[in-house]
C-alpha cells in the first residue's frame, strides 16, 4: 500500500474536533499569561544548541577536504588532513588552538614506495596500465604520525584484466621528517580459505600503532615506534563482537569502544575494550532514540561522552543515562548542512568538525564553540512545525534566519519522537494545548477541513492580495481552487504536479474526459492481449488508483454526501476483479522487470493498452509521453469518471499559517518567498531535478512555449548550439520533435484546467479495500459490496464532520 495512506487519520480528526477558540476572550489576563509563557518557551527553544563556528585555513592541494586523524593536545588539537592525487599523497599535520587559530602546519610527504615487479608465466615483466597511491588510514601519538599507504596496480595478464594491491606502514616525527617505512604483509590473511580486511588503524596507549583486522582471521597487528611489525595478535575476547562488524571509536585517553547490534538488529550496545590486554568491559544497551537516528561514525568526547551526528545536529550520550542529549542544533546555529564528520571534542564547550555545505557540497573544517542562551541575540520567535523536513527547507529557514533582523524561525520536527504515529500524536497534543506552530508544514494526514472549521488557519488569499509584489502576479488559480475550503485558501503552495491518463486520439477521439462505459466500448479497438490501463497492475494497486483519482467524486466532505453505490464504482470493481491479486500473479517476477523497458511501454504504440498514466512534474513530461510512448497525437482524458476530467493536482510541499500566531507577519515574511518571482523562476531555471510546476502562471506559459523551439545550449563563445532531444524506448531511440504552437497551447490549457485535489483519506481507503475483498472472493455481489462501502463510509463521514 502506498505510504501516503497513513493510519489513524480518523482518530486525529476526532481529537481535533475538541479544539476550541483558545484566544476566545482575547484581552483577559489569563490568556495573556498563557501567550507570554508560550512565547518565552519558543524563544528558549531558539537559543538551545547554538554554536558559533570559525573555519580553519587547512591546506588542501585540490580535491575534497579529508581529515584522517585527530588528537587532543594542550589547548587545542592536532589534525592530519589528506590530499590525494599525483604519484604520491601528501599529509598535512596542523596544530590548531581551541579558539580556532592555526598554530603550525607541517607537510608529511610519501616517499616513492618500492614494489615488486609483476611477472608473466615466462618470467617477463608485465606492463602496468594504471597505478595509484593513496593514504588508507593515519593515526597520531604524542611523538609520531603513522600512516598506512596503499598502492593499487592494474594490468593485463593472459588476456584478463587484473589488479594487485600492496600495503605499507610509514612514520614521521611531528616536524614532518620521515622516520621509516616498511611493507605490510596482508596477503597471508586473504586467500581462498580465509579473508580478512583492514578495518581501522589506531594509536595504542604505549605509543605504538594498532592495525585491526576483521574477517576469518581477526586480530591486531602491532607496529612498534621503531618500525618493527609484530605478528598478528589474536583477540579472543573480542572475537564474538568483531564478528558483528562493529563501529569502533577511540577516546582521547586511548580507550576503545565497540558499537554493535544484537543478532536480530533490534538492539544496539556499546562495550569498552582494552586491545593490549584483550579484555572486554560490560556491554551497555544504547537508547532507542540513539539507535534510530544515529548516522555515520561515533566519537568519544570529554569524560567518555559518546558523540554522534544526525541530519539535524550533534548529540551526546553518557553510558548509563536513560536518553541522549542534543548538544548542537544545525538550524539554530545557522549551519546549512545535514552532515558533520571528523568530530573531535576539544573541551566541554568546543569541538572540531568538518561539515559539508548543502548548497554546493563544499567541505569546511571548523572549530565550533558553544554559545550560552543568555548570549544569543533576542528576536521574535516563529515555530516551524513539521513531521520530517527536507534539506532544501532547512536551507530556506537558515537563509531567512541569517537575513531577518526581527524574526527567527526555530524548527520543531515532531518526527524526532520516533515513528510516524508518535510524531503525529505529539503534533496533535500541541494543537490541543493551544500551541499550534506558527508555520505548519502540511502532509496528507492532517485534517485541514477540521482545522479550517475551528478557525485555526490564516487566509492565504487575503495575505496574497495585500502583498505589493504577489498581489500583482497571476497564479494558476486552478491549483489554489483545488485546495480551497469553503471558498478560502489556507495553504501556501509553491509548486505542484499533475497526475493524468492519456491515450491515442485516433482511438479515443477528441475528448477531455472518459467514463468506464466508454472505456469498455473503445477497448474493442485494441489488439489482442489488451490491458486497458497497461500491464503490471494488481487489484490493490488499482483500488488505490481509483481512490487517488476519484475519491473526491465518491466522498464530498463539504456536504457530507457519499456516492459509492453507483454504476461507475461497480464498473471499476468489476474491472479490478479481473486483475491479479499479487505481483506474482501479475507476472511481475525478475524476468518481467528485466524486460520492463523493452516491453512495457511498447504496448501503447502497439495498441495493446488504451490509457497511459502520466506523472507531470514539468510540461516536458507530457511531450515525452505523447511523442515517446504514445507515438502520435494524444488526448488528456484522465481516469474514468462521470464528472469531467479524471486528473488531479498532487502536492509535495505546502504550508499553513496559524491564525492565532502572535507573529503572523513574520510567518508570512518567510512563506511569501515561496510565491515570489525569484523562487518561482528558480524552479524552472535550476539545474537537475525539477521539484514541480511553478504556480506562477507566466512561467507555465513560458515552459510550454519553449517546447516549440529546437533546444540548444550556449558554448564558451556565447554561440547557440542546437541538438535533438531523444527518448529511449526499449532498444529504440526516438527523436522528439519541437511541438506545434497548437500542441503547446493544449498542454498549457490542460495543466491550467485541472482543479481536483489528490484524495488521501486512509480510513476510507481501508474500508474500500476490506469490503472489496468479499466481492473479489465471490462471496458478495458488486451491488452488495458497494452498498456496504456506502453505509460504512457515510457513517465515518458523519462522525467526523
Amino acid at each position: 500500500m502506498n505510504g501516503k495512506w497513513k493510519k489513524g487519520a480518523g482518530i486525529l480528526l476526532a481529537l481535533i474536533t475538541c479544539v476550541g477558540m483558545a484566544a476566545c476572550g482575547g484581552k483577559n489576563r489569563e490568556a495573556e499569561k498563557a501567550e507570554e509563557m508560550k512565547q518565552a518557551a519558543n524563544a528558549q527553544m531558539a537559543k538551545e544548541g547554538v554554536y558559533q563556528y570559525r573555519e580553519l585555513p587547512l591546506t588542501v592541494n585540490g580535491g575534497e577536504l579529508r581529515v584522517v586523524a585527530g588528537r587532543n593536545c594542550t589547548d587545542g588539537a592536532e589534525l592530519i588532513t589528506n590530499s590525494e592525487g599525483g604519484s604520491a599523497p601528501e599529509l598535512s599535520l596542523s596544530v590548531v588552538k581551541a579558539d580556532g587559530s592555526l598554530e603550525s602546519e607541517a607537510f608529511l610527504t610519501f616517499p616513492e614506495l618500492q614494489t615488486d615487479e609483476i611477472m608473466d608465466p615466462d618470467g617477463n615483466p608485465v606492463e602496468i596500465q594504471y597505478e595509484s597511491v593513496i593514504c588508507r588510514n593515519a593515526a597520531l601519538t604524542e611523538k609520531m604520525v603513522y600512516a598506512v599507504g596503499e598502492i593499487s596496480r592494474e594490468y593485463e595478464l593472459d588476456g584478463e584484466y587484473q589488479s594487485d594491491t600492496d600495503y605499507y606502514v610509514l612514520s614521521w616525527d611531528k616536524g614532518g621528517k620521515l622516520l621509516w617505512s616498511g611493507e605490510l604483509e596482508l596477503d597471508q590473511y586473504q586467500n581462498d580459505d580465509a579473508y580478512s580486511s583492514m578495518d581501522q588503524v589506531m594509536a595504542l596507549e604505549d605509543g605504538s600503532l594498532g592495525i585491526l583486522m576483521i574477517g576469518d582471521v581477526s586480530g591486531l597487528i602491532i607496529v612498534k615506534e621503531d618500525g618493527t611489525i609484530q605478528e598478528l595478535k589474536q583477540l579472543k575476547a573480542a572475537r564474538e563482537v568483531l564478528e558483528k562488524s562493529p563501529n569502533i571509536s577511540v577516546g582521547p585517553d586511548g580507550s576503545w569502544l565497540f558499537f554493535y547490534y544484537s543478532d536480530d538488529w533490534t538492539r544496539q550496545y556499546a562495550v569498552s575494550y582494552d586491545p593490549l590486554k584483550d579484555q572486554l568491559g560490560t556491554p551497555v544497551e544504547l537508547p532507542e532514540t540513539m539507535r534510530n537516528h544515529s548516522e555515520g561514525s561515533k566519537s568519544i568526547g570529554i569524560n567518555g561522552e559518546i558523540l554522534y551526528v544526525t541530519s539535524d545536529g550533534l548529540y551526546g550520550y553518557k553510558l548509563g543515562d536513560t536518553d541522549v542529549k542534543k548538544k548542537m542544533d544545525f538550524i539554530n546555529s545557522d549551519l546549512d548542512t545535514t552532515y558533520l564528520d571528523s568530530v573531535l571534542a576539544l573541551d566541554e564547550e568546543r569541538f572540531f568538525g568538518v561539515y559539508e555545505d548543502w548548497n554546493d557540497n563544499s567541505s569546511h573544517a571548523c572549530i565550533f564553540t558553544y554559545v550560552r542562551p543568555a548570549d544569543v541575540k533576542e528576536k521574535k520567535t516563529l515555530v516551524y512545525g513539521c513531521i520530517d523536513i527536507e534539506p532544501s527547507e532547512k536551507s530556506n529557514v537558515i537563509q531567512f534566519n541569517r537575513s531577518n533582523s526581527e524574526y527567527r524561525i526555530v524548527v520543531k520536527d515532531y518526527s524526532e519522537a520516533g515513528d510516524y504515529e508518535s510524531a503525529r500524536t505529539r503534533l496533535n497534543n500541541d494543537i490541543l494545548a493551544g500551541a499550534m506552530p506558527d508555520i505548519l508544514r502540511l502532509n496528507y494526514s492532517m485534517p485541514m477541513e477540521s482545522f479550517a472549521s475551528k478557525g485555526l488557519l490564516a487566509d492565504i488569499d487575503e495575505l496574497i492580495k495585500k502583498d505589493p509584489e504577489l498581489g500583482s502576479m497571476e497564479y494558476a488559480d486552478n491549483v489554489f481552487e483545488a485546495y480551497r475550503l469553503g471558498g478560502k485558501l489556507y495553504q501556501v503552495i509553491p509548486y505542484f504536479s499533475v497526475r493524468t491518463w492519456i491515450g491515442k486520439k485516433s482511438i479515443l477521439g477528441d475528448r477531455s474526459g472518459i467514463t468506464m462505459e466508454e472505456v469498455g466500448r473503445l477497448s474493442g479497438k485494441l489488439a489482442d492481449q489488451k490491458q486497458i490501463f497497461g500491464g503490471g497492475k494488481t487489484r490493490d494497486a488499482f483500488l488505490y488508483t481509483i481512490m487517488q483519482y476519484c475519491g473526491s467524486d465518491f466522498v464530498d466532505l463539504n456536504t457530507g454526501k457519499c456516492e459509492f453505490n453507483t454504476k461507475l464504482f461497480a464498473d471499476l470493481l468489476e474491472y479490478a476483479k479481473n486483475l491479479p491479486d499479487s505481483e506474482q500473479g501479475a507476472g511481475l517476477d525478475d524476468e518481467y522487470w528485466e524486460e520492463y523497458w523493452n516491453t512495457y511501454y511498447m504496448q501503447y504504440r502497439e495498441n495493446k493498452a488504451l490509457l497511459l498514466e502520466c506523472f507531470v512534474r514539468e510540461p516536458w513530461d507530457l511531450k515525452t509521453s505523447m511523442q515517446g510512448m504514445i507515438g502520435e497525437e494524444a488526448v488528456f482524458c484522465g481516469f474514468p469518471t462521470e464528472k469531467g476530467n479524471g486528473s488531479f493536482i498532487e502536492l509535495e510541499l505546502s504550508y499553513a499559517i496559524s491564525a492565532k500566531s502572535a507573529n503572523l507577519d513574520g510567518a508570512w515574511q518567510y512563506l511569501r518567498t515561496y510565491l515570489s518571482k525569484d523562487y518561482q523562476r528558480n524552479l524552472i531555471e535550476g539545474d537537475g531535478y525539477k521539484a514541480g510546476i511553478p504556480v506562477w502562471k507566466e512561467l507555465i506559459r513560458e515552459e510550454t512555449d519553449a517546447m516549440t523551439q529546437q533546444p540548444f545550449w550556449v558554448n564558451e563563445n556565447g554561440q547557440k548550439e542546437y541538438y535533438d532531444e531523444t527518448y529511449g524506448l526499449g532498444d529504440e531511440v526516438i527523436t522528439l520533435e519541437p511541438l506545434t504552437q497548437e500542441e503547446a497551447d493544449g498542454i498549457f490549457e490542460f495543466i491550467c484546467s485541472v482543479s481536483k485535489p489528490e484524495y488521501g483519506d486512509d480510513t476510507v481507503m481501508n474500508i474500500v479495500s476490506e469490503e472489496a475483498g468479499a466481492f473479489f472472493a465471490g462471496s458478495k455481489s458488486a451491488k452488495e459490496v458497494t452498498e456496504m462501502i456506502q453505509n460504512r463510509v457515510q457513517l465515518y463521514v458523519n462522525e467526523n464532520r
